[in-house]
């Protein structure tokens, strides 16, 4: 039996932590993990890795093909950190410290984190088909398309029809099984790739289906089978996929994680409330961090398409009373 007293839907990111929840007691009561006091379980060769895998595993089972950040948030979390999560060439984290407020008088204090609830439900698996499962798809067709329009297909791997944005952002900048490219690298090539976006993925009002054989370079039949790989309703974009905004969103909203990541590094070795190197000039790494998420939920609003009013109505509440910055999450 399961209780709680977080409203249905309301949750951050609560599917992935139900899910993580429910595998964790699983693996308990078959004495597959030790919860450290139990001499009878077998040693443990299930790392936090494995689980992150097999509650996305889980959830794609309902329905709902999510990507993994939500389950290693809440894996691999730590208190009073971001977590940096990596996907290329396997999972990695990261926790970062968030730097501290400068206050006026020298001293400094924590960055805070409020969580607010908009009090709209959002329920994944019976919007699937128009919202998340559709996003998903907008950006395997990107990817695609970028694959075939840059030269960076590979017969030999075989991987292309799951081709992912990510995968074309490191073939771009050459990356090899052999070479990763580094976060300060990741940031430079995202720069690069997003004008051949601009160039290759057509109008932000998006593309027909007939139009996309040509461009992915398959046949008809192929682009078809393509597009069935998952259930997807574009009935409220004009039957149009919207390729080339959501390809702009996920480079984009990479490229703010990756300054993050490099402000709260900068932060800890420079000290608290010192102004970013990278920054805008007299803008502190808090600020400059507030601007980042601000600019994330600009970038959600309007080219993902996954925020509503009453999150666009809170986030500006928020703003004038005084928040550094906010978006949606969740």
């Amino acid at each position: 039996m399961i209780t709680g007293s977080i409203p249905p839907g309301s949750g951050l990111s609560s599917s992935a932590a139900l899910i993580v929840a429910s595998l964790l007691s699983i693996l308990l009561g078959n004495k597959l993990i030790s919860n450290g006091s139990d001499d009878q379980a077998a040693p443990s060769k299930i790392t936090n890795a494995d689980l992150v895998q097999m509650a996305r595993e889980a959830e794609a089972k309902i329905g709902v093909n999510s990507g993994g950040m939500d389950q290693s948030a809440s894996v691999l979390s730590r208190a009073g950190q971001g977590l940096y999560v990596s996907f290329a060439p396997e999972l990695e984290v990261e926790n970062v410290k968030l730097p501290d407020v400068r206050l006026e008088d020298g001293s400094a204090e924590p960055l805070v984190m409020v969580i607010t609830n908009s009090l709209t439900r959002h329920d994944l698996s019976r919007g699937a088909e128009k919202e998340y499962n559709l996003r998903v798809m907008e950006t395997l067709i990107g990817a695609r398309i970028l694959g075939h329009k840059l030269g960076l297909l590979s017969k030999e791997t075989g991987d292309d029809e799951r081709l992912q944005l990510r995968t074309v952002l490191g073939r771009f900048g050459g990356e090899t099984k052999d070479k990763i490219l580094s976060a300060d690298e990741l940031e430079k090539t995202i720069s690069s790739i997003l004008t051949e976006v601009d160039n290759h993925l057509g109008a932000p009002q998006g593309l027909l289906p007939s139009e996309l054989a040509p461009l992915m370079g398959m046949s008809e039949d192929e682009s078809t089978a393509f597009q069935s790989q998952m259930k997807v309703d574009t009935s409220d974009q004009g039957g149009r996929f919207r390729v080339q905004m959501r390809a702009k969103h996920v480079f984009e909203e990479a490229r703010r994680v990756l300054a993050v990541r490099r402000i709260c590094l900068e932060s800890a070795a420079e000290g608290a409330g010192a102004s970013s190197s990278s920054g805008l000039a007299g803008e502190s790494n808090v600020q400059e961090i507030g601007r980042l998420m601000s600019e994330s939920h600009e970038s959600c609003d309007k080219l993902y398409e996954c925020s509503n009013s009453e999150l666009n109505e809170l986030v500006q509440v928020c703003r004038e009373a005084g928040s550094v910055g906010s978006r949606l999450s969740g």
